[in-house]
This record gives structure tokens, C-alpha cells and sequence, in this order.
């Protein structure tokens, strides 16, 4: 293992390659329609990591013979923790002033974080990285954190072992056994339904890391090869097809895809892995990758994206944007992101200057209290300080009372839906029929808005509606099944449009959709207008209803102004205006302001009935 000592070399581009990666992430959150496949920036971050941590750990190796465990763990602590520490101190003192919860089990997002575990404490916790209401935490982007932590820790020891009792020429073969085994598992773990734990999992997302630390060992162990295939032409042509394939990713590869799970996030990695090579191997694409603000950018990723979740979460808590200022507001929260970055950046390396310097004076404390600027560092530090205890302290613990109060607010709307559906289906006695008489009654005129005239409330007995939609629909569904038990209703909490598509193509295949149609979606985020045709395709002729939505979060006006130039594009499609009617009235919601009370679902439904007999009259 004997080899000239040299030392490592600063590679610019990999600063581009970490700027398009928390751009990438930021993307995601911001314009979620745009970049659809932006969370693959953490791949992308996982396989850079995993290059540059073998890489030194080899160089390491190879030059002392053997590693220096307690100097490569010190250097990752002294790069990682502080930046950390320093963002949930300030999280921890300036959010409990915040509405809302979002402190919740901060005592355990902290502990976790700091001691990376996090990606376990959340799936143990029921967190989940896609719920948009019930669970949505500023801190929900430290898992990846996480499994890096726990990369850093383990892998100096295997790496280690490998190199003491594995063949150097057989490095790469372990190394890519336990890259393929890593994705294997996750297809193997792969449920539509529940992507929380093959996306959390350090076992399912540990193959981005290994593919990263393959490279490291294959450019080590076979440069003359590198070089061979990567000199001059091959390498940009291998860096610019890279690129494009992975921004192009970054804009068509959806989270919800299973393709995404079953190979294709290996896949990603894989091609990540060659524009790293051509990063490190060809100086031509090397400097198309490095210019100031991508130095910029990317020494400070880290910073970024810990403060770009908190930021995010926070500024939409006080905020509640709904899409008409959108760009307006996600400039605000960039320059917040990019502020609070560039503070803690220089926090920490001051600090650590600061500590450095007191060591070297022997431990001694100089303070010179007559310096300007002192007293106010010494009284903010103690406000700080202060604040986050007291907000480190009084955190909740547990699922938001709120939260817990919507689901199972939602299950019990679910179970008497099933209910409804199953006794449509049986005779009713005359009493039975009666009673029923009497409560459609009581539900069709609950309110002087959207209040049924008896005539309106015996036609709807005999409606035939197939509606389609998510928790919002799930909410009212009993109230409608109550005036017209005639309908088929399929509501599913975070359901998104597209994937209605497949349940309306069986039904149609089935003969069971029914003449009127009903479309309520959009609660959960955008779709693009090509999946919103396909739909109005599959319906045919029939009569189809979108329900616009009132929901606080920045998709609503973009969802709500597709709905209506869609319904004004065809003579059968319908709008009925949901946010109208019930955008002035906040006590027909629940504490996130979209799912119903019992008056909003009722008043929902009505709403509902009165749009679809208003055109089955015309």
C-alpha cells in the first residue's frame, strides 16, 4: 500500500455538482409541478459524498498505511454538527413564537438529529416526507442528514476490513454487490400506498452512497483506464450527457412513479457517478462547472439545505400563499434561505477561529466588554439562548392534537361511507325509510347558502353520480350519500389527479360510470392539464363536475384556473365553485382551513346536489 505521499486536490466543478443539487431539493418544495423529480438532488448529493469520503479514506490508507479513525471522524464532526447545532438553536428560539405547532417533538428531532438517527426516529414516529397537512415538519429534511451520519461512522470501519482482508482488485465487486443489494431491497420494499420506508431507510438509499464510494475505488485503482475512456473529447461528451440526463430527471421524474423505486433512482445514481468522473477527470467540463456563484452556491449546499425546509415551512405557516403571488413569494423565502445560509456559515467558521484561538491562548477567556458591539453580542446570545430553552422545553410531544383530530375524523368518514354504500344496496322497511326521509330532510336545509328545496332534495334520490376525489370529498361523502344514495363515491386521502385516471377507465370498462360525474381534486397539489384531458376524455359525453378547491397552500389559484379554463372548453364539463362559496366562511373548516366541520361537509354536499340537478334541468 506504499505509495508517494500527495495531497488531496480541491475539485471546483464538484461545487456545480452540489449547486444543482440543493437546487434541485429547493425546486422540489417551491415548484413542485416544474420539478418534478428535485428530490433526486439528494441522490445526487449521497453519490458525491460517497466519492469523497472513500477517496480520502483510500488516500488515507495508502499513504499511512492504515486509517485514522478519530482524525476522519473529527473532520466530518467539525463539518457537519456545528451548521446543525446552529440552525435548531435558532429554529428551537424563534419558531415556538410561531401559530401553530411547529415545534412538535423538537426534543426528539434534535436528539435524533444531532445523534443520526433521524430517518429511524421519523418512520418509528409515523412521519411522513409527502404529507402536506397532517404531519408537516419544518425539520423533515434532516433524515438524509441521517444516513450520512451513519455512512460516516460505519463505513471507515468496512472499508477498513476490506482492505486488511479482501483483495484490493476485488474492492469494486463488494462494493457493487452491496450497491445492487441495496436496491434490490428497496423494489423489494417498494409500497404505493406507504413510500415512507424505502425512502427513509438507510438500507434502501445506502446504493447512491456505494455507487459514489465504487467510483472513488475505480478511479484509484485503475487510472490508466480512467484515463483512457475519459481524456479530452469523451470526457465532455460524458459530462454533458450526464447533465442532461440529470436535469432532465430533475424535471420529468415524479416522486409518485414506481419506476422510480424499482431501478430507476439506481439508475439515476449511476448516471450521476459518470457526470462526477467527467467532473474529476476532465478539466475542459471541470471548468464548465465552476464559476463564482456555483462556488458560491455549493460551499455553502450544506447550510442551504438544512435552513431551506424551516424556512419554507414557517414563511407558508404565516404567509398561507395560494399561488397568487407566487414567484413574488418564493423570492422572499430564497433570500431568507440564503441570508439565514450565509450567517450560519459565517457563525460557525468565526467560531470555530474563535475556539482555535482560545486554545492556542491556553484556554484563557479575554473579553474586552468596552468593545464595540460586545454587550449586544452578549445580550442576543442570552435572548437566544434563552428562547430556545424555553422552546426546547415546552415542545409537544406526540402527533398534533389537530392532526390526530383529522385522521380520525377521516377514518370514521370512511367507515360510515362503507357503511351507506353497502345498505344503498339492501330494501328499506318503511320506518327505515321514514327516518331517512326526516334526516335528508334536516341535512338539505342545514344552511340558508347552499340550502335544498324539497322538490331538489326527492330528485336527488334519484341522481346517478360517480365522483372521484380525495380527503375533502372523503370529508363530505357521507353527507352526500345521504341526499343522493344512488352515488359511487371513491375518496382517498392524498390522492393526486392522475391517479384517478385508472379507476374511471375501469369503470367505464365495467359499464358502471355513472351519467353525472364528479371530479375533486387538486386538495394535494398541481397536475398538469394533459392528465385533466385524459380524464374528460375517459368520461365521454356524460355530464362531468370539477369541484374547484379551498385549500392555503401555493397551488391553489394555478389548480382552480385550469379547473375553470377546462369547464369553459367543453359544452359537458362543469365548474362547481367550492372556493367561492366557502373562502369567507372559516368556521365551516377544521384548524387547517380544508378539511370540514359537520356544517362544511353538509353545506359541501348540498352545494354539490344543487350544481348537478341545476344543469340535469337544463
Amino acid at each position: 500500500m506504499n505509495q508517494q505521499k500527495s495531497k488531496l486536490r480541491y475539485i471546483t466543478g464538484i461545487d456545480g455538482l452540489r449547486t444543482f443539487a440543493v437546487l434541485g431539493v429547493i425546486g422540489y418544495h417551491l415548484l413542485p409541478n416544474i420539478f418534478k423529480g428535485g428530490y433526486l438532488g439528494v441522490p445526487l448529493f449521497f453519490v458525491i459524498s460517497g466519492f469523497l469520503m472513500t477517496n480520502i479514506l483510500y488516500h488515507d490508507a495508502t499513504t499511512t498505511n492504515h486509517i485514522r479513525l478519530k482524525r476522519f471522524y473529527w473532520h466530518r464532526i467539525r463539518r457537519l454538527v456545528p451548521p446543525l447545532a446552529v440552525m435548531l438553536v435558532i429554529c428551537g428560539a424563534v419558531l415556538v413564537w410561531f401559530p401553530g405547532q411547529l415545534l412538535n417533538n423538537f426534543r426528539g428531532i434534535t436528539l435524533s438529529s444531532l445523534l443520526n438517527y433521524n430517518n429511524w426516529w421519523q418512520l418509528a414516529h409515523g412521519a411522513s416526507y409527502f404529507d402536506k397537512f397532517t404531519q408537516e415538519s419544518p425539520f423533515t429534511n434532516l433524515w438524509s442528514l441521517s444516513v450520512e451520519g451513519q455512512f460516516y461512522l460505519l463505513w471507515p470501519l468496512v472499508l477498513g476490513f476490506m482492505f486488511y482482508f479482501v483483495s484490493k482488485k476485488n474492492l469494486w465487486k463488494w462494493i457493487s454487490l452491496g450497491a445492487i443489494a441495496s436496491a434490490v431491497e428497496m423494489a423489494i420494499l417498494y409500497q404505493p400506498n406507504d413510500l415512507n420506508r424505502v425512502y427513509y431507510g438507510t438500507d434502501t438509499r445506502l446504493f447512491s452512497l456505494l455507487i459514489g464510494c465504487l467510483l472513488a475505488i475505480v478511479i484509484n485503482l485503475y487510472p490508466k483506464m480512467v484515463q483512457r475512456y475519459t481524456k479530452k473529447a469523451k470526457g465532455v461528451a460524458i459530462g454533458i450527457t450526464a447533465l442532461v440526463i440529470t436535469f432532465g430527471c430533475f424535471f420529468v421524474m415524479s416522486d409518485k412513479m414506481s419506476s422510480i423505486y424499482r431501478g430507476g433512482m439506481f439508475l439515476f445514481s449511476i448516471v450521476c457517478a459518470f457526470l462526477l468522473l467527467a467532473v474529476i477527470q476532465s478539466p475542459i467540463f471541470n471548468r464548465l462547472m465552476t464559476n463564482p456563484i456555483f462556488h458560491y452556491i455549493g460551499t455553502r449546499s450544506y447550510e442551504i439545505y438544512l435552513w431551506q425546509f424551516p424556512v419554507m415551512i414557517a414563511f407558508e405557516s404565516v404567509v398561507k400563499p395560494t399561488g397568487s403571488h407566487q414567484y413574488i413569494n418564493m423570492l422572499i423565502e430564497l433570500a431568507i434561505i440564503l441570508l439565514l445560509s450565509e450567517i450560519s456559515y459565517q457563525l460557525v467558521r468565526h467560531g470555530m477561529k474563535a475556539i482555535r484561538q482560545w486554545k492556542d491562548n491556553h484556554y484563557k477567556i479575554k473579553l474586552n466588554i468596552h468593545k464595540r458591539g460586545t454587550i449586544a453580542s452578549l445580550i442576543l446570545l442570552l435572548l437566544v439562548s434563552s428562547s430556545f430553552i424555553y422552546g426546547f422545553t415546552s415542545a409537544p410531544v406526540g402527533q398534533p392534537k389537530a392532526a390526530e383530530d383529522l385522521k380520525a375524523q377521516l377514518a370514521k368518514k370512511e367507515k360510515e361511507l362503507k357503511k351507506q354504500q353497502k345498505e344503498a344496496k339492501k330494501p328499506k322497511s318503511k320506518e327505515q325509510k321514514q327516518k331517512d326521509d326526516q334526516e335528508i330532510k334536516k341535512a338539505g336545509q342545514s344552511d340558508d347558502k347552499a340550502a335544498l328545496t324539497k322538490t331538489q332534495i326527492q330528485e336527488a334520490q334519484n341522481l346517478k353520480i360517480t365522483a372521484v376525489g380525495d380527503s375533502v370529498l372523503l370529508d363530505a361523502a357521507p353527507s352526500i350519500m345521504k341526499l343522493a344514495p344512488n352515488s359511487d363515491i371513491d375518496a382517498v386521502v392524498g390522492r393526486q389527479l392522475k391517479e384517478s385516471l385508472p379507476i374511471l377507465q375501469q369503470k367505464v370498462a365495467n359499464g358502471t360510470l355513472a351519467p353525472n360525474v364528479v371530479i375533486a381534486l387538486g386538495t394535494n397539489g398541481e397536475f398538469d392539464q394533459s392528465d385533466l384531458d385524459q380524464l374528460i376524455k375517459t368520461c365521454g359525453k356524460r355530464q362531468i363536475f370539477l369541484v374547484n378547491t379551498l385549500v392555503p397552500r401555493y397551488w391553489q389559484d394555478k389548480v382552480n384556473q385550469m379547473l375553470e379554463k377546462t369547464a369553459k372548453k367543453h359544452k359537458n364539463v362543469h365548474l362547481v365553485d367550492w372556493n367561492s362559496i366557502a373562502k369567507n366562511n372559516p368556521e365551516w373548516f377544521g384548524e387547517d382551513g380544508v378539511h370540514m366541520g359537520p356544517l362544511g361537509s353538509q353545506i359541501y354536499a348540498n352545494y354539490l346536489i344543487k350544481s348537478i340537478l341545476k344543469v340535469d334541468h337544463q
